[in-house]
């Protein structure tokens, strides 16, 4: 499955970032990382065209966002190539 992937800029990040993850969540967006200028999050492509990210709009805090196609990847085999076994 293909995956759009949406990269939030707020200004202030924090409470603005929980907010509008919170906001967003139920309209399909599976996976959050959060870091120091806002958050990325992540929506099967079969989902994306149903997006308006345009009904959000806040007093408090404001935000940009970029959206980049994200290549189909196998995590599991990712994983598997990075693992170290632990032997003890």
């Amino acid at each position: 499955m293909n995956y759009i992937q949406y990269t939030f800029t707020v200004s202030p990040p924090e409470p603005g970032s929980d907010i509008l993850i919170s906001s967003i969540a139920e309209m399909g967006f599976d996976s959050f990382e959060t870091n120091d200028k806002g958050f990325i999050a992540y929506i099967p492509e079969n989902l994306n065209s149903n997006i308006n990210l345009k009904e959000f709009t806040f007093e408090d805090f404001s935000y940009t966002f970029t959206t980049e196609k994200m290549a189909q990847v196998n995590w599991n085999e990712e994983w598997e190539k990075n693992f170290s076994p632990v032997i003890s």
